[in-house]
């Protein structure tokens, strides 16, 4: 399938909210919750991938499906090894065909929010 990069639009409610809470041992590990609120009355796959900024290192991914007009909550739980460094790229997949494509900070107090809306397209 080829996807259609979409832009990023502010909207007041987030979706899908990720962030990285907790670091022990040797290596960084943290859970993402993800909530997902799909307006649309269409079901939805979502994938959500961490890479390093460049692309080259996938360092977590998950897939979600909801149906729709429905709210999702998913605990993720990721490992990053401490030489990751906390800006990491974010895309987000929509079966449509679109993503959202971000740089995000890994610590305690960053969220990120992304809705579908009721027609069927992605905005953060």
């Amino acid at each position: 399938m080829e996807y259609t990069k979409r832009e990023f639009v502010v909207c007041a409610a987030g979706v899908i909210s990720l962030s990285i809470a907790g670091c022990t041992g040797t290596d960084a590990e943290g859970t993402i919750p993800i909530s997902i609120d799909n307006k649309s009355t269409q079901a939805h796959t979502l994938a959500i991938i961490v890479t390093d900024q460049d692309g080259n290192t996938e360092y977590h991914a998950t897939t979600a499906e909801i149906r729709g007009e429905t709210e999702k909550t998913l605990e993720e739980r990721i490992v990053l090894p401490d030489s990751v460094p906390k800006d990491v790229s974010v895309r987000v997949l929509l079966d449509t065909g679109e993503y959202l494509e971000f740089t995000s900070t890994l610590d305690t107090d960053a969220r990120i929010a992304v809705e579908i809306s009721e027609s069927d397209e992605l905005s953060e």
